[in-house]
């Protein structure tokens, strides 16, 4: 449980202003107590503001979205593959179960040239690609 906390306040320094790390503070909460359907706000949208993201994500509290957007964007889950890439020019990219767009967002940051196709088949998610990108 330390271990959360301790990282829970290190992730503050890549939130644009403490209303958005306070946002996936409550999301960490709905997550934890998933069993408590009366907590308020749980699979509303919200939009957050990360230091080194260009622009807002959004992101549906109580779901899995956060710990994508932190995997990609705090924990460089495709850092390497991206740093392969670099020398390359990227003209095409295939984002088979794009989910919620942050990995999108990313390759169209990172590529701005390449068109890119993002498959997704839950509606959900189709809706929050939609609103990342």
């Amino acid at each position: 449980m330390l271990q959360g906390l301790k990282r829970t306040l290190r992730d503050r320094s890549s939130f644009e202003s403490n209303i958005d790390w306070l946002k996936t503070v409550y999301d960490r909460i709905l997550a934890r107590f998933r069993q408590v359907k009366s907590l308020p706000g749980r699979g509303s949208r919200v939009r957050l503001k990360m230091k080194n993201v260009a622009s807002s994500l959004w992101i549906r509290l109580g779901s899995s979205d956060r710990l994508v957007a932190m995997e990609i964007f705090i924990e460089g889950e495709y850092d390497k593959p991206l740093n392969l890439l670099q020398t390359k020019k990227v003209k095409s990219i295939v984002d088979l179960g794009a989910n919620c767009g942050f990995s999108v967002k990313l390759w169209s940051t990172t590529f701005p040239d390449a068109t890119i196709l993002a498959v997704e088949p839950d509606e959900d998610n189709c809706e929050m690609l939609e609103m990342n990108n």
